[in-house]
């Protein structure tokens, strides 16, 4: 696998550059194949091909890899940028849950917010420079609802007093995501505002 054998700190960047490139426009293709597949009643084909972008989701998740600490300077044309569009083409297709009849029979991808809440790119708002966290971000929410949970990357140091006191509101109420998520484009907003 070419993500994995080029994807260490020694790997050659401008393989990994090809690599998410490639797959990006694979999935493309594969959004093809899906409907082809989903006319034909092919379940094994669906399966395979879920199957498979599963496994390379999983790849640019790994720890021991080096695509997941790109995104933390994402900047245009970079490959932290290319990280984030391939994960957004991912779920935009349901490319990980083609058999899947609605957002809440996204098992996969449901099961995968926690990862990317938890990609660098979330840490601090201040420091974004392309739309593709919020793209994927809207997209992960469009396909699978905004799942909850205690774990993500947001910097709550950024939050002011106000946004603090109601997150602790939020999160005796298990709806504390949706709030941060709300805070870390603000202070986007915000930061935007004041650097113009």
């Amino acid at each position: 696998n070419v993500l994995c054998h080029y994807g260490t700190s020694s790997g050659e960047l401008k393989v990994q550059r090809w690599g998410l490139v490639s797959l990006l426009k694979l999935t493309e293709s594969s959004h093809i194949a899906a409907r082809y597949w989903q006319s034909d009643d092919d379940t094994t084909g669906l399966k395979e091909l879920s199957n498979s972008w599963q496994q390379v989701w999983e790849v640019l998740f790994r720890h021991d890899l080096r695509y997941m600490s790109y995104t933390a300077n994402a900047t245009s044309f970079s490959l932290g940028e290319l990280v984030l569009m391939l994960l957004t083409e991912i779920a935009k297709g349901s490319l990980t849950d083609l058999h899947a009849s609605g957002p809440q029979t996204m098992h996969f991808l449901r099961k995968q917010h926690n990862k990317v809440w938890n990609l660098p790119v979330f840490k601090t708002a201040s420091k974004i420079k392309i739309s593709a966290p919020f793209e994927l971000a809207g997209m992960l929410i469009n396909r699978t609802g905004l799942v909850e949970g205690d774990q993500d990357a947001f910097d709550t140091r950024e939050f002011d007093d106000i946004m603090l006191e109601r997150l602790q509101r939020e999160r005796s109420e298990g709806s504390g995501r949706r709030f941060r998520v709300l805070c870390f484009c603000l202070n986007f907003i915000r930061s935007t505002v004041k650097s113009s």
